[in-house]
C-alpha cells in the first residue's frame, strides 16, 4: 500500500513540477491513442471483456483472457472484476523524458512502434477498495505502442 501511495505522490509531483513536459499539440496519432484509451476504459465500465482483451498486447492477451474466463475471479471481485464503473476524468500526454523516469521506456520502444504514454485519471467506483483500485480518481500510466499496425 505504501509503495502505491508513494508512486502516486511521485507521479503527481512530476505532473505538477513538469507540466511543461506534456504534449500540447493534437495530431492524428494523439487522437488515435486517446481513442484507444477511451475504448479501454469504456470496455472496463461496460464489462466488455472481449474488447478489453483485444486492446492488450499480443503477448499479454492469453494470460488476461485466462483471468477473465476464470469464474472464481468474477465471483470474488478480483482484479478488474472489482470495478463497478470507470470514467475518464482527465488525460495528459507525457513526454519521453517524463515517461523514462516512471518506467522502462526504452524497452517499450524496442518492442513496439510509435510508443506514446499518457497519465490518465480514471474515476472508479469499486466493490471493495484495495491497493489497485479505490473509489475516486485513480491515476494510471498508460503506455501505448503500435503492434502489427494496430
Amino acid at each position: 500500500m505504501k509503495r502505491t501511495v508513494t508512486f502516486l505522490i511521485v507521479v503527481c509531483m512530476l505532473v505538477l513540477s513538469l507540466s511543461s513536459a506534456f504534449a500540447v499539440t493534437v495530431n492524428d496519432k494523439a487522437d488515435n491513442s486517446q481513442a484507444v484509451i477511451n475504448l479501454l476504459v469504456d470496455s472496463i465500465n461496460k464489462g466488455d471483456w472481449k474488447t478489453y482483451v483485444d486492446l492488450q498486447t499480443n503477448m499479454n492477451q492469453e494470460g488476461i483472457q485466462g483471468f477473465i474466463n476464470d469464474a472464481d475471479n468474477a465471483k470474488n471481485g478480483l482484479g478488474i472484476f472489482n470495478v463497478k464503473s470507470a470514467k475518464i476524468k482527465e488525460m495528459k500526454a507525457l513526454s519521453d523524458d517524463v515517461v523514462a523516469q516512471l518506467t522502462n521506456l526504452s524497452q517499450y520502444k524496442q518492442q513496439y512502434n510509435e510508443v506514446q504514454a499518457y497519465l490518465v485519471g480514471i474515476d472508479y467506483r469499486v466493490k471493495k477498495e484495495n491497493k489497485y483500485f479505490f473509489n475516486g480518481v485513480n491515476y494510471n500510466l498508460v503506455v501505448l505502442g503500435k503492434e502489427a499496425d494496430n
